[in-house]
């Protein structure tokens, strides 16, 4: 490997651990919005789909959203178990994978610096908002930027 190479891996290694930083903790609380699609999530590993309207839509607090934080989450409900870690970790995971996604798609579209413009991006208060909690958006804007 080259030294550009190893300092783009340090500096995406050195991002995620900025964005998981005391991640159950800060923003402090469990929203209603997270608890929800944990709950939903948890009801799908456990094959009861009381609260879905059918595969694609579900009741949250008597709006018709769609179901992908849902799905997106459910493999790590089923692994780590219902908390705020996992819920969160979940986001995550998501918000990190749209980052390296989107220095590839800069990098391809020929941006001098990409790896600047994901730093900036990456530490917005809107992408850090959306990095930490789960409200749902997350995992649209990773295939948004896939698409």
């Amino acid at each position: 490997m080259n030294i550009r190479k190893v300092t783009l891996v340090v500096i995406f290694i050195l991002l995620f651990l900025y964005l998981s930083y005391r991640l159950q903790d800060i923003p402090g609380g469990f929203f209603c919005d997270e608890a929800l699609i944990a709950l939903r999530a948890h009801e799908i590993i456990g094959k009861n789909l009381n609260g879905f309207y059918n595969l694609f839509t579900y009741d949250h607090f008597g709006y018709v959203l769609g179901t992908l934080p849902i799905f997106s989450l459910t493999p790590f409900a089923f692994f780590l178990g219902i908390n705020e870690f996992s819920v969160r970790l979940g986001v995550l995971v998501f918000a990190f994978t749209s980052l390296i996604v989107l220095f590839f798609t800069l990098k391809k579209a020929k941006d001098p610096l990409p790896i600047l413009s994901v730093l900036i991006f990456a530490t917005t208060p809107i992408f850090l908002h959306f990095a930490r909690i789960n409200f749902g958006q997350t995992p649209s804007l990773l295939f948004i930027l896939l698409g």
